[in-house]
């Protein structure tokens, strides 16, 4: 009875079951169901829906199943069925009434497809959907979406707190009321810029909150496409003002950072010899990978890393290594076994630079700073 339009849905993978609606007997079935299940069509046509049935298929999905076939009436569901080899699969089916088919009486049509993949897919969306929730509410740092008109879609806590308004009225809020006079300009041309190529920026701004108050931040921007809408991921560093010119043999607050091996160190003891320059080309690669122009790094004597950041505020540096430092220890987790791997640790640190010029040699960075560093 199917065998004119068999071919062509076989293809697109549907299954097609002719069910009798008097006593639930299939009457004929394509090859795409015994090909998902791994039962042979005879045995669906001997034994009906039924073999399919497990304890993990809905009860209710089945009693909507079989009232929708007894009734030759339409139905469009899911449910979890087993294979042959006990292994489980989702379906996803519509029931259509036929009425009478001829040499059958009344019958419904079956139609539905393996849908295992799209549901494993479609929970792995849903649980990065809710992390991602969750770290953006949990940020210690400003962070906002907004929206192609210039008005924010969400913000978190951070930003309501650096902002002074609270976390409801900022949805829908534009981001023109809260940029000072003196930046709003060149704001601006940076965000129709973002708008026409689509490239991050960062820039100084003068941040305006609701008491009326502008504080100097830093606002990284970053543009996300979805589904044809192109937003603006923002986080706002607060910088703290300079009340003197900075000269060229200055470092600014957290300008130099380091990362400490010494806990890997000590949790391999008699075996760091042996894993020590696999790893510290591990940890450099990482490094090399994460610098910007300008950028020195070094390593230093206690068998760590030093580096210089040629630009970025002391929050937007100590978040640089703190990215640093997980993804090195993900790398030596891969490479080594996670095991009991001990931390890696970074931090951001001003240091006086008197005498030394910016941006420092390697040999520099490595001994005099580190000197000073640990003097401090």
């Amino acid at each position: 009875m199917l065998g004119a339009v068999v071919p062509a849905l076989e293809r697109d993978g549907l299954a097609l079951v002719l069910i009798a609606t008097s006593d639930r007997r299939v009457i004929d079935t394509n090859a795409v169901l015994a090909r998902v299940s791994g039962f042979p069509e005879a045995m669906v046509r001997e034994r009906g829906l039924a073999l399919l049935a497990c304890p993990e298929s809905d009860p209710r999905t089945l009693v909507r199943l079989d009232a929708a076939i007894a009734a030759g009436s339409d139905l469009r569901d899911e449910i979890c069925w087993a294979r042959a080899d006990g292994m489980r699969f989702w379906f996803g089916f519509t029931v259509i009434p036929l009425g009478a088919v001829a040499g059958a009486g009344p019958a419904v049509l079956l139609m539905g497809r393996d849908i295992t993949e799209r549901r494993r897919l479609e929970r792995e969306e849903a649980t990065i959907k809710a992390v991602l929730a969750e770290v953006f509410r949990n940020l210690d740092v400003a962070a906002a979406v907004i929206l192609p008109n210039d008005c924010i879609l969400v913000a978190n806590p951070a930003y309501a707190a650096l902002t002074g308004y609270a976390m409801a009225e900022l949805p829908g809020f534009s981001v023109d009321r809260l940029t000072a006079p003196a930046s709003l300009d060149d704001a601006r041309a940076r965000r129709a810029e973002q708008r026409r190529t689509g490239e991050r920026y960062r820039m100084p701004l003068q941040l305006r909150r609701k008491d009326g108050s502008a504080i100097p931040v830093l606002i990284n921007a970053v543009a996300v496409e979805h589904e044809g809408t192109r937003f603006r991921v923002v986080t706002l560093h607060p910088e703290a003002e300079q009340g003197t010119a900075k000269t060229s043999r200055e470092f600014v607050v957290g300008q130099v950072g380091f990362i400490r091996l010494d806990p890997v160190r000590r949790a391999y003891a008699e075996r760091w010899q042996q894993v020590e320059s696999r790893l510290m080309m591990l940890a450099e690669s990482v490094i090399k990978r994460r610098l910007e122009a300008g950028d020195v790094y070094a390593r230093t004597q206690d068998g760590g890393f030093a580096i210089w950041f040629a630009r970025g505020s002391e929050v937007e540096n100590a978040d640089r290594i703190a990215a640093i430092t997980r993804e090195i220890r993900i790398r030596l987790v891969g490479e080594l076994g996670g095991d009991g791997m001990p931390t890696v640790t970074g931090h951001a640190a001003a240091v006086p630079a008197e005498g030394i010029d910016a941006p420092p040699d390697p040999e520099t960075l490595a001994s005099t700073l580190m000197q000073r560093l640990a003097e401090r």
